[in-house]
C-alpha cells in the first residue's frame, strides 16, 4: 500500500490510496505516519487552506477545528517521539 500525492494547486494536494493486497478494513496509514509531527502538522496546514477557500461558515469552522486536531495529534507525536506517551500500534 503506498501513499500517492497529487498537486491540484500549489497550495492543495490529494491522496489517494493503492491498496495491492490489503485486507478488508486495515488501517490505510502506516504506523509512521501515526508517530510523525510533520504528517500531522501538514494535515493542518492543508485543512487550513481549504477553510481559507470555503464560504460557508460552518463549513469553514468545521475545517479550522480539524486543523486544530490535526496540530494536537502532531503535539502528541512529539511527546511521543521525547518518550513522554507510549508509541502508538
Amino acid at each position: 500500500m503506498r501513499t500517492l500525492w497529487l498537486e491540484l494547486e500549489p497550495h492543495q494536494a490529494k491522496r489517494i490510496y493503492r491498496r495491492g493486497t490489503a485486507e478488508a478494513g486495515s488501517n490505510l496509514m502506516s504506523l509512521y505516519s501515526i508517530n510523525d509531527p510533520k504528517h500531522w502538522f501538514d494535515r493542518a496546514k492543508e485543512a487550513r487552506a481549504l477553510a481559507e477557500q470555503m464560504d460557508d461558515p460552518e463549513a469553514k469552522r468545521t475545517m479550522l477545528k480539524n486543523a486544530d486536531d490535526y496540530e494536537r495529534l502532531a503535539q502528541r507525536a512529539q511527546e511521543r517521539a521525547a518518550g513522554r506517551w507510549p508509541q502508538s500500534k
